[in-house]
């Protein structure tokens, strides 16, 4: 029997590794007024031209019942086992419309395996999540393997990024409008995480060089606590800042390579272009 994984498009999962490993991904839509994008490559570039001309924040619908149906059926008809692991249940439905397709599929397939998994994450911090489960896979693990890979990897990875700007915060209702007008004018820079399944505040710095600095500082004191296995660099219409945080990383532990990957639009709109950060994997789990 097959085991076929599945996740959505907030992973960003790099094209060749997904091909590599046969992943199949469920795309979500950002949606302003008068346009939709869906979260995948060839739509970033028009998305963030479009955000940046507008004054709001577009809002984000997850992918339809059809299309999440569809992509699991297909699979546990062809008789594969079904493990997917979704963006967190606290920031989209993706993952509950998943859990309810899972139940109806079983009424329809009594013999299927189907497990879903929420990741309480998102980003490349899931996407590291689901390829810890593809490299199991391909080593000759089975499904029990597979599933306890990318739990493991849920409580051993890491995702801090640091906006550009305070404007999307603002928009989104995360910050009231004299806390951002007072951020910007201090040129305070917040340090986000991914935590307990939603995104928080680990800190404020002063200046871009200061937050691009503190992503790095944490990066290196993490995996000299706990070891690292994987890391990528994302970030959203910079990639002169990323590669200078590439350099940083490579300044204080020898890696051969530094992936650095986009961000797409459902996550990227409530941070804005500018935004970076770093997904990480570590040896060992930071929490149980």
């Amino acid at each position: 029997m097959a085991i076929q994984l599945i996740t959505d498009s907030t992973c960003y999962i790099p094209s060749t590794l997904l091909e590599h490993y046969q992943i199949k991904v469920v795309p979500l839509t950002a949606n302003f007024e008068d346009a939709s994008f869906l979260d995948l490559p060839q739509d970033y570039k028009a998305f963030y031209e479009k955000l940046k001309s507008v004054d709001y924040i577009p809002k984000s619908s997850q992918p339809t019942f059809a299309t999440m149906y569809e992509a699991m059926e297909s699979s546990v008809k062809n008789g594969d086992a079904v493990i997917g692991t979704f963006l967190s249940s606290k920031m989209s439905g993706t993952y509950g419309t998943a859990a309810i397709i899972k139940s109806q599929l079983l009424e329809d397939y009594p013999e299927a395996q189907v497990t879903i998994i929420d990741s309480m994450t998102n980003s490349m911090q899931l996407g590291l999540c689901v390829l810890a489960g593809a490299e199991v896979l391909e080593g000759g693990g089975d499904y029990d393997d597979v599933i306890a890979a990318i739990k493991r990897a849920i409580i051993s990875t890491k995702f801090i990024f640091a906006p550009a700007t305070l404007t999307y915060l603002n928009r989104g209702g995360r910050i009231g409008n004299a806390a951002a007008f007072i951020g910007q004018l201090l040129q305070v820079k917040p340090i986000l995480m991914v935590v307990d399944g939603m995104t928080t505040t680990l800190d404020k710095v002063r200046t871009r060089k200061r937050s691009i600095q503190y992503l790095a500082d944490t990066f290196l004191k993490d995996i000299e606590a706990y070891g690292l296995r994987k890391v990528v660099i994302h970030h959203i219409e910079d990639m002169e800042e990323a590669e200078k945080l590439k350099n940083l990383l490579f300044e204080g532990v020898q890696l051969e390579s530094i992936e650095i990957i986009d961000i797409g639009p459902v996550i990227g709109t409530h941070v804005g272009p500018g935004a970076i950060g770093i997904a990480y994997e570590m040896e060992e789990p930071l929490r149980l």
